[in-house]
């Protein structure tokens, strides 16, 4: 059946069944589709597990137990991303503060102009504070407007997402190549803000490779420090694994003891989730795998 065009709910039903998805109460599902979850969200994780030769999503129970987990897990984990962002930019602030040859202006300046094309990546720091009008002239939001030809480091902070802070923080890491904090948050922002955007955006984090995938990289001092740290190399060749063990532990060097112990907490009722239908996966279910690996990061860290 082409998916591609609109489907009806009957066809819908129809496809979730040539895919290898059980359906015992076909008004039950109609229903779920209609007023819980839409189709198209759903069938990412079909087409992720299901196949030819494999059946892991065996039931529209399961289908949407995963669906129900991974939404959860995002709002588990987009605030651990958030706290980071805030105390990095804090961070920055301080350090800033702190240099008697700094005045928040320098900063700006130097990042800006070492990028290969220094006006469309200024561009881009105030994209959020900006539009394009009918004559496809880029318009700053008047309140914004005046800081655009010299901006300071706290207009910059105040108006960027942790995305567009890795050219300050690899800036600052280089300055100085002493501070440990600075080169953990260099090694590990780029994961964090994937998981991050992934996360605000409601975007579906276990279609995301929860299989081990041998043919990625993974820069050699991020390898060594989490294998240190008793993780298997399975583990880590596995990307949604990856990204959460270095949030969790960034998190843990970064933030409060208060505030990491409430996300620990938050993610461990996460975990006793998971067990709630534990019907639905063998021992051997890559979901079940997973699960583990995710109680394995929070032991870890917590």
């Amino acid at each position: 059946m082409d998916n591609n065009r609109k489907l009806s709910f009957d066809e819908q039903v129809e496809w979730l069944e040539d895919h290898n998805v059980n359906i015992k109460d076909v008004d039950r599902c109609k229903y779920y589709l209609k007023q819980k979850n839409y189709f198209y969200k759903l069938i990412g994780y079909v087409k992720r597990f299901n196949g030819d030769d494999k059946k892991i999503i065996d039931s529209f129970e399961k289908l949407i137990d995963i669906s129900t987990l991974d939404m959860e897990l995002r709002y588990c984990l987009l605030p651990l991303c958030l706290d980071i962002e805030h105390w990095i930019k804090t961070y920055i602030l301080r350090i800033v503060t702190n240099d008697p040859n700094e005045d928040g202006y320098n900063i700006v300046n130097q990042v800006i102009n070492s990028d290969t094309n220094p006006e469309d990546f200024k561009r881009k720091l105030f994209s959020s504070v900006s539009y394009y009008d009918m004559n496809q002239e880029f318009v700053i939001q008047p309140e914004y407007d005046g800081f655009y030809h010299n901006p300071p480091i706290w207009i910059i902070l105040e108006i960027s997402s942790i995305g567009k802070l890795r050219s300050f923080i690899k800036y600052m890491s280089k300055q100085r190549p002493g501070n440990k904090d600075l080169f953990q948050i260099n090694n590990s922002i780029k994961y964090i803000n994937k998981l991050r955007n992934s996360c605000a955006h409601n975007r579906e984090i276990l279609t995301e490779d929860i299989y081990s995938n041998y043919n990625s990289r993974i820069p050699h001092n991020i390898y060594t420090s989490l294998r240190n740290d008793n993780f298997s190399k399975a583990q880590l060749y596995k990307s949604l694994f990856l990204k959460i063990t270095l949030t969790l532990k960034l998190h843990k060097r970064l933030c409060s003891n208060e505030t990491h112990l409430h996300r620990i907490m938050e993610l461990q009722e996460w975990i006793k989730r998971t067990q709630r239908f534990q019907e639905f996966y063998r021992t051997d279910d890559i979901f079940t795998i997973f699960f583990s690996d995710v109680k394995n990061i929070v032991n870890t860290y917590k």
